[in-house]
């Protein structure tokens, strides 16, 4: 019976992840730019200043930010006592990008003596280098409270334009932008306005100065969701991004909200998806009795063992190591074996020469740092010689039962890019990638179902996408 690919059920999907943030006493925040399901599927939907302020009261010890990079930063300066996740790490602000705390450095020293004032959508290293920030709605007031006549403002030209127009100061404005809201044109707003004649125009201050002027309203996401409780409008055209009309819709159903151009989509808000987080479920299910895959009985033996595992099935490793643990009981004998008879003894697993190396290095170091006991955290692990951070999660999860991350292999990484829980190709950016995702608690977990999963289905030459419980969940062309 194979698996047939349909599309998950958004309110499924949706309930499943409520359980499970509720098993990890998570909080999930979602920006009013985020996909409908997304939205549905938080405890809170507002802006992100909003949200980073909802994160440091919530109870909650953790928080699923789903937006972009600075709001999960925001939260993190707000709230530096919780762990603040983002669901994708490829979530970013090309804004916010446009100006980096280097660039306002140097931005500083051309026009010495101005103060700084910063748009929330930038990040924390260079909101470090500002004097205040400001939101959308408040960067008039802000600016307006300051002494100084000249005003330097980023990242947003636009916010500073519209900033301009309601103050004496001169503002200095970066040459920054976000390209959603500036892709809407004066003409996608008269053409919304031939096609909906009945409303009223809503828009926010990112937007061009010359669409501003077209606009009824001008407003924050956050004064658009008030605007709608109080405003007698039936029928609104909002120019913003499109994931704020679900929000609006759904806030206030007796009314229409209509998009400026149908287009306004930002391709980062979209990146986090429900399915990425249904994903750890259907692994859990589909691998239900999680165990390392060698064999070993001391911290010592998986310790020798991971290493000899190295470009070398597991298998293999199995079937030497019942003789050579019998052999070489402790670290001291690993240390005195002369290294001729040791890589003679490893030497079907291959590289044989290398992993004799460090082992005894490795032996040597417990020896004379550790009181010949494997040390049991990552940091003293990773001063091992022949020990990396894959071979250190493995020997913390399955002799001490430590989650410090996640172990990535060639399975793990492989099933991990195919399902779209990483795109790099580097180890330790792709653990980072899925520690974000993955609940602590299954973190040891994780790498015996992807090593189980890459053995079983998701193969590197050809993968049975057919009969994979994932086929509907993962963007992999082949599914």
């Amino acid at each position: 019976m194979t698996a047939t690919k349909t599309t998950p059920d958004p309110a499924v999907l949706s309930r499943r992840i409520k359980e499970l943030a509720q098993e990890r006493g998570a909080v999930i925040l979602a920006h009013n730019y985020q996909r409908p399901e997304v939205q549905e599927a938080a405890d809170f939907v507002g802006d992100s200043l909003e949200l980073s302020r909802k994160a440091a009261v919530v109870e909650g010890r953790v928080i699923v930010f789903c937006g972009v990079l600075f709001m999960a930063e925001t939260a993190a300066v707000l709230a530096p006592d919780k762990t603040v996740l983002l669901p994708d790490e490829g979530a970013g602000c090309p804004m916010s990008d446009m100006l980096t705390a280097e660039d306002l450095i140097d931005w500083k020293k051309q026009y010495p003596g101005r103060p700084v004032v910063l748009y929330v959508n930038t990040s924390a290293a260079a909101k470090a280098e500002c004097d205040i920030c400001c939101t959308s709605a408040n960067a008039d007031r802000v600016v307006n409270s300051l002494p100084e006549a000249e005003i330097l403002f980023g990242p947003d030209k636009n916010l500073a334009a519209w900033i301009q127009r309601h103050t004496t100061k001169r503002i200095i404005p970066w040459d920054g932008y976000c390209h959603v809201h500036q892709g809407i044109l004066p003409r996608d707003v008269r053409a919304a306005r031939a096609k909906h004649p009945q409303a009223v125009v809503w828009a926010h201050p990112e937007c061009r100065p010359e669409v501003l002027d077209l606009a009824d309203r001008v407003l924050s996401t956050g004064g658009m969701v008030r605007e709608a409780g109080t405003s007698a409008a039936a029928e609104v055209i909002v120019a913003t991004e499109c994931g704020m009309l679900y929000r609006l819709a759904k806030d206030h159903p007796e009314k229409k909200f209509f998009p400026a151009k149908e287009t306004s989509l930002c391709p980062n808000m979209k990146k986090v998806t429900l399915p990425k987080i249904e994903i750890i479920r259907i692994l859990k299910k589909e691998y239900p009795d999680p165990k390392p895959f060698l064999h070993f009985r001391t911290p010592l033996e998986i310790l020798v063992a991971t290493i000899l595992s190295a470009q070398c099935t597991d298998k293999r490793v199995n079937m030497i190591t019942p003789g050579l643990f019998q052999k070489y009981p402790d670290a001291r004998a690993y240390a005195e074996v002369d290294p001729a008879e040791l890589e003679n003894e490893i030497r079907s697993t291959g590289f044989f020469r290398n992993k004799a190396k460090s082992i005894k290095g490795a032996a040597r170091k417990i020896l004379n740092d550790f009181s010949g006991e494997i040390p049991s955290t990552m940091e003293d692990l990773l001063t091992l010689p022949g020990v990396a951070r894959k071979t250190a999660n493995i020997v913390l999860s399955a002799a001490f039962h430590k989650a410090e991350g996640i172990a990535v292999d060639v399975h793990v990484g492989r099933v991990s890019q195919r399902l779209g829980l990483s795109a790099h190709k580097e180890p330790e950016k792709i653990e980072r990638d899925l520690c974000r995702i993955v609940p602590r608690k299954h973190w040891g977990d994780f790498n015996f179902w992807g090593v189980s999963h890459g053995r079983a289905v998701c193969q590197a030459r050809k993968p049975r996408c057919e009969a994979c419980r994932l086929r509907a969940l993962c963007p992999f062309p082949s599914a």
